[in-house]
This record gives C-alpha cells, sequence and structure tokens, in this order.
C-alpha cells in the first residue's frame, strides 16, 4: 500500500518539512532512518525515538533545510544610528529590510555550494556567525514558538523517515507571503 501527499497547507512548517524531504533532501532518510527488527517493543521504539530526536545527523538536516528555506522571507530593523550598510549610508531612523534568502545563501559565509542543499555542512562543529543564521527572525519579535516549532520539526521527520520510504514528484516552488509556503510538490510515502 502506498499513498502520495502535497506536503504544503500553507504553515511554516510544511514549507520545511517539504525542503527537508524533497529533491537531494530525501537522502536525510540514509542518514537518521533506525530500522528494527519485526519482534522491536514499543518500548524498544520509544528509546529509538529519543535517539533519533537528538540525532546530530538529524539536527544538521533539519537546519540545513531552515537555512535554505527560513520561517519567512526576511524582517526589518530600524537603524538607531546614522551607519554605511554594504556601501550604502542609512541614516538614524531609517528602516532596512533583512532577505534572509539573501543572506541564508551568501557564499562568503556559507561557501560557494550555498544554493544547495548540503546538511553536512553543519557537522564537524561549523556554527555560522549570529547574524548569518537567522530562521525564525531575532530580536524581540522572533518567533515566541521557534523552540516548540524545532522540536515538532524533529519528531515529524523522525516518525516519516522511520515508517516511509518517501519519494519526490516534481520541483518545489515556494510562495511568499508572510510566511514562506512550498507549492506544486508531490511526496509520496510507501510504508516500509
Amino acid at each position: 500500500m502506498s499513498g502520495s501527499a502535497i506536503v504544503g497547507s500553507g504553515s511554516w512548517l510544511s514549507c520545511f518539512a517539504t525542503t527537508a524531504l524533497s529533491g537531494t533532501a530525501l537522502s536525510c532518510s540514509r542518514f537518521i532512518r533506525i530500522r528494527c527488527s519485526a519482534g522491536a517493543t514499543p518500548r524498544f521504539w520509544s528509546w529509538v525515538r529519543i535517539a533519533v530526536v537528538r540525532s546530530v545527523r538529524l539536527w544538521s538536516v533539519i537546519s540545513e533545510a531552515l537555512r535554505m528555506w527560513p520561517v519567512a522571507p526576511g524582517f526589518f530593523r530600524e537603524a538607531r544610528q546614522d551607519t554605511t550598510l554594504g556601501g550604502y549610508p542609512i541614516a538614524a531612523g531609517e528602516w532596512v529590510f533583512v532577505l534572509l534568502l539573501a543572506v541564508h545563501r551568501d557564499p562568503a559565509v556559507w561557501g560557494n555550494d550555498a544554493d544547495e542543499f548540503h546538511p553536512d555542512r553543519w557537522l564537524g562543529g561549523f556554527r555560522p556567525k549570529p547574524w548569518a543564521y537567522r530562521p525564525f527572525g531575532t530580536g524581540p519579535r522572533a518567533c515566541i514558538g521557534q523552540a516548540f516549532a524545532l522540536h515538532e520539526a524533529k519528531l515529524l521527520i523522525a516518525s516519516l523517515v522511520r515508517d516511509y520510504d518517501l519519494t519526490a514528484h516534481g520541483e518545489l516552488d515556494v510562495e511568499e507571503n508572510l510566511t514562506l509556503r512550498p507549492a506544486n510538490l508531490k511526496i509520496s510515502f510507501d510504508p516500509i
């Protein structure tokens, strides 16, 4: 028995899940899949779930998916004093839009493969500069549900790759509104 679904109901999580599960990102199932024998007990599965949720590899897949497609396309900041940004003068009180889609794909920070989904970049202790990775925004207007959302994402990915073989059909398009939303991609779920 197999099924397919359009992953994308308009939430940031659907955009994240689609990114993390589509195209080359489907390789995450090879990174974090944990299978057990047919005789495994439910108690054993609770330990497996904990191990997967704490997995460094899973965290790298989530971080990379949020780098490629952050929750929102960007955020505004008001200059507190006269300054220069990227060679442009900014007067105190002027507003600047920080386009996360550009910041998260800057080759000076992320390397020559900045436009590619490459979760291994997060392994080995790599951490970008704080200003270079802000998938949930920053400051007092940052997403209040960030911790819950990250936990939910870990459980979603761990549960899907544990129970299904996933295959992407089509190409990911992203619609930009207040948040980023996936469009035009189907993922088939074949039970293991």
